[in-house]
């Protein structure tokens, strides 16, 4: 671990033997972070990262980011928002140029925000329509009710469409900031040169961040059974019990249990079910772990 002049830490893996440079960032700005009235503005701020700067269009930004190698992308989970960055070390000066550009001065076009709202509703119209939407969604429901976790992420094409561009500047605004901010590093530079690059290129983000107070999500302690009825020919299963957060004493063993139950195509759900009896396309299980819930889920189709 590093730590830059301005305190930031840093996870680094000095690695000379690729002439690459790999950065990944995140901050406090995933969905559950978006207020209810503007739900779905941090998978559109992700999404509206690399259409173009204050003086480059979108076209000109991705040719040059092509010519120079640099792969840039933008991602929201439930909980942060995250960027991952790479380019060849030669061109590193150049590249770190645009990575800046595009924090600081984004060009927020109005014509490609249009594009993106659209194509992010019509994505929207049919996973609403599919059988693992609808019984994830439910489950979610059943187990928190109208907890953040879950409204964050049921966003309507109606309320998308209200969403406007200086909701995205605003968000990015007030959730991009350097007490929400992790950094990893791993590639051909060593660290001392590293450390003056990342305070180039975080140092001008403000201090404190405006988040949400999210309250932990309690996992009803009732079991609950539903069915729920569509004309689609394929049968759709999810469940879910309470499971363990990252910091408890006890969360490899769980991930261990995991994996063995029903994380891979040689797993118990998997050889029992699927193998033996031939009774589901897949089968399987995983553990999702957020600030507010930590659940343990299955899933399998028939």
């Amino acid at each position: 671990d590093l730590k830059t002049s301005a305190g930031q830490k840093v996870w680094f893996m000095e690695d000379h033997s690729v002439p690459v440079f790999s950065l990944v960032f995140s901050f406090r700005a995933g969905d559950i972070q978006a207020p209810l009235e503007k739900k779905g503005v941090a998978s559109l701020l992700s999404a509206m990262l690399d259409e173009g700067t204050k003086n480059m269009t979108t076209q000109q930004l991705h040719e040059k980011l092509q010519d120079l190698g640099v792969e840039f992308n933008a991602n929201t989970s439930s909980d942060r928002l995250v960027i991952s960055f790479r380019t060849p070390r030669v061109h590193l000066k150049e590249a770190i140029a645009l990575l800046k550009a595009i924090l600081y001065t984004p060009r927020f076009d109005e014509q490609a925000f249009d594009r993106i709202k659209h194509a992010t509703i019509s994505g929207l119209e049919n996973q609403i329509k599919r059988p693992e939407w609808i019984a994830m969604r439910s489950l979610q429901k059943n187990i928190f009710g109208n907890h953040p976790c879950v409204t964050s992420v049921l966003a309507k094409p109606e309320e998308i469409k209200k969403i406007t561009l200086q909701d995205l500047s605003s968000f990015m605004k007030n959730h991009f900031a350097k007490d929400s901010l992790v950094v990893s590093v791993c590639g051909d530079i060593q660290p001392r040169e590293l450390l003056a690059l990342l305070d180039d290129v975080f140092s001008a983000l403000p201090e404190k961040g405006i988040y949400l107070t999210i309250p932990e999500a309690i996992f009803s302690t009732k079991g609950v059974e539903q069915m729920i009825e569509t004309p689609h020919p394929q049968s759709t299963v999810y469940f879910a019990h309470p499971a363990l957060h990252h910091t408890h004493p006890d969360f490899m063993k769980l991930y261990l249990i995991d994996h063995v139950l029903g994380g891979g195509s040689q797993s118990l759900l998997m050889d029992d079910i699927r193998e033996k009896r031939g009774l589901v396309y897949s089968v399987g299980t995983g553990i999702q772990v957020t600030n507010a819930t930590a659940i343990m889920m299955g899933s399998m189709q028939s």
